[in-house]
């Protein structure tokens, strides 16, 4: 009986074919498939609650007098290459000399959708100063670090220079 007579039964060499062909375009897909190269995440430090505007070293930020009565520092980041939008954000603060030790502020985050770019932004976090009057004009350092839900953890830091802003606190009494 042959292969065309009962249509259950195939010869070994159309089964050897079929195998073939599948072996290839598996081969193919999976090439297809491989995850690119990971990208390494760059995490950006600035400032701002309408748009990012990014900090140097030595920038002037102005202070903000909450509605609480306490004084902050807006903290915005930006990141590049992080896989996930969600994650948690540190932000650690003090002077920059080292004098007492950074003040440490951890919350949840989720950034905004990629922009062109591929950059996320975050606006608006509050590094909440506990002597408000004797940052002003003295060099404050700030770290953010974003650990994402992904696994990507970034970090960035500058040395920024506080200002009394529009309603300047009490004078220094050190």
């Amino acid at each position: 009986m042959n292969a065309d007579a009962h249509p259950r039964r195939c010869d070994a060499r159309v089964i050897v074919r079929m195998v073939a062909c599948a072996m290839v375009a598996l081969a193919g897909c999976a090439a297809a498939s491989a995850d690119p190269q990971p990208t390494e995440a760059e995490l950006e430090l600035g400032t701002g609650t309408a748009r990012f505007v990014p900090l140097a070293d030595g920038d002037e930020v102005a202070m903000v007098h909450g509605a609480q009565g306490g004084w902050h520092l807006w903290i915005s980041a930006r990141a590049t290459g992080m896989a996930s939008a969600m994650g948690s954000l540190e932000i650690a603060h003090g002077p920059a000399d080292g004098s007492t030790p950074l003040e440490v502020t951890r919350a949840g985050v989720t950034f905004d959708p990629a922009d062109a770019e591929g950059r996320r932004t975050s606006l608006g976090w509050q590094a909440i100063l506990p002597d408000p009057p004797c940052s002003v004009g003295r060099l404050h350092r700030v770290r953010i670090t974003v650990t994402t839900s992904s696994g990507d953890r970034v970090s960035a830091e500058r040395d920024v220079m506080p200002t009394a802003g529009d309603h300047p606190p009490a004078a220094c009494v050190e």
